[in-house]
C-alpha cells in the first residue's frame, strides 16, 4: 500500500510507502518540504517523527532522507526561489566579464597589428625590449581571458545552480583585483556571489 501526496510548491505527485506516514520529505522538483498525511494511529502530519520545524535533511538529493535536526526553526526555500536569488548576481558577473573579455581582445589585437604594421621597430636598438613587452602583453591578455572564462562559467553555474565548485571558483577569481574582470569592478559582484554560495538556503540546491 502507499499514500498519495502532492507538493504544494509545484503540484508534483508522489506515491509514498505507508511506513512514511506522519513524516516529511523534500520535493525532488522544487525542494519544498512535503508532509505525508498521518496514518490510522493519528500521528500528526510530519511532527510525530521529526518535529514541526524539521527542515534540514541529511541528503539533499534523497527526498526520503531523515532530517539532520529537529526544532531548529531553519527556513528552507524552494529551488525556484533560490534561482531567483542568484539570477541577478550572475547577470552582473556576465556583463562585467564580457567587458573584460572585449578589453583583453582589443589590447591583444592592437599589439599584433602594431607589430605587423611596423616590423622594422623590432629590429632596431630597442627591438629586444619591445619584443619582451609584446610577449608579456600577449601573455597577460591570454591569462586574463582564461580567468574571464572561468568567471563566466562560474556565473553560469551560479545562475542555474549547477556545479558548486565552479561557481565558487568564479566568485573567488572575481574578488582578486589582478585576475578578476575589469580589475576591481568585479570585486563587489564576486563578494555578492560568495555570500549567496555560503547561504544555507541556497547551497543545498546546487546539483553538484
Amino acid at each position: 500500500m502507499s499514500i498519495d501526496v502532492s507538493c504544494l510548491g509545484c503540484s508534483k505527485a508522489y506515491s509514498v510507502p505507508d511506513e512514511r506516514a506522519g513524516q516529511r520529505f523534500k520535493c525532488k522538483a522544487c525542494g519544498t518540504v512535503v508532509s505525508v498525511p498521518a496514518d490510522e494511529w493519528g500521528f500528526d502530519s510530519g511532527n510525530a517523527a521529526f518535529g514541526s520545524n524539521a527542515t534540514e535533511f541529511s541528503d539533499p538529493h534523497n527526498p526520503y532522507a531523515a532530517p539532520l535536526a529537529s526544532g531548529t526553526g531553519a527556513h528552507r526555500i524552494g529551488r525556484a526561489e533560490a534561482l531567483s536569488k542568484t539570477k541577478f548576481c550572475a547577470i552582473f558577473l556576465f556583463v562585467i566579464t564580457g567587458f573584460s573579455v572585449v578589453h583583453h581582445l582589443f589590447v591583444g589585437i592592437s599589439t599584433l597589428v602594431a607589430v605587423v604594421a611596423d616590423p622594422a621597430a623590432m629590429n632596431g636598438p630597442q627591438g629586444d625590449a619591445q619584443m619582451v613587452q609584446v610577449v608579456a602583453g600577449l601573455a597577460a591578455g591570454t591569462i586574463g581571458i582564461v580567468m574571464d572564462v572561468l568567471v563566466i562559467l562560474g556565473a553560469y553555474s551560479l545562475m542555474n545552480l549547477k556545479k558548486y565548485s565552479m561557481a565558487m571558483t568564479g566568485a573567488i577569481i572575481a574578488c582578486i583585483p589582478c585576475c578578476g574582470p575589469c580589475l576591481v569592478l568585479g570585486i563587489p559582484f564576486g563578494i555578492w556571489a560568495l555570500v549567496l554560495l555560503n547561504s544555507p538556503e541556497i547551497k543545498p540546491h546546487f546539483e553538484g
